[in-house]
């Protein structure tokens, strides 16, 4: 069984629609990774303290900021590996990593998952505070059946510098027995 990255649902939250050869898993034992980058244009007067410093720090452009100057993996990255768990059950371990602004505060996280054998669909999803630790994971084990299930991971992370980061999609597949 030869495992393939999926490159479907490119654009979560406001991402930019493409993906880098970070995002392709090489084989069935690898987890596929995409980059987490810093959001300049969305961050706002909450955020206020946090933008200057990645506008100081060269993460954003100075004045009006716009989804075209994300820069890709400025801020950490996103990770996503489905396997196999037998008796129709998939099993997903998701994470994230942050390399600047002190830590993440929080993350907002979405999987979804389809069996294309038996077009069922799970989504999983929530908000959770990290602590300011610069590594986060969650895994889940999900009664899909057999078949062919493919996953894409969305997150959008709060850094505790007040900096906002955005995961561009990794996805992954697996044949589920």
């Amino acid at each position: 069984m030869i495992r393939r990255a999926v490159l479907a649902g490119l654009i979560a939250f406001s991402l930019i629609g493409y993906v880098t050869p970070q995002t392709v898993a090489q084989s069935e034992d690898e987890a596929v990774y995409g980059p987490l980058t810093v959001d300049c244009a969305s961050m706002d007067e909450w955020t206020q303290d946090g933008k200057d410093w990645a506008i100081e720090n060269g993460y954003c452009s100075g004045g009006s900021v716009a989804p075209a100057n994300i820069v890709i993996g400025n801020c950490g990255h996103t990770g996503l590996f489905l396997y196999d768990f037998g008796n129709g059950t998939a099993y997903a371990d998701m994470s994230a990593y942050s390399t600047i602004g002190g830590g993440m505060n929080s993350i907002s996280w979405n999987l979804g998952m389809t069996n294309w054998t038996t077009r069922a669909g799970f989504n999983y999803g929530a908000t959770e505070y990290v602590g300011g630790n610069t590594y986060w994971s969650w895994s889940q084990d999900a009664y899909t059946r057999p078949g062919y299930v493919t996953g894409a991971m969305s997150a959008k992370v709060w850094l505790v510098s007040g900096i906002s980061c955005t995961g561009l999609v990794p996805s992954d597949s697996v044949t589920v027995s």
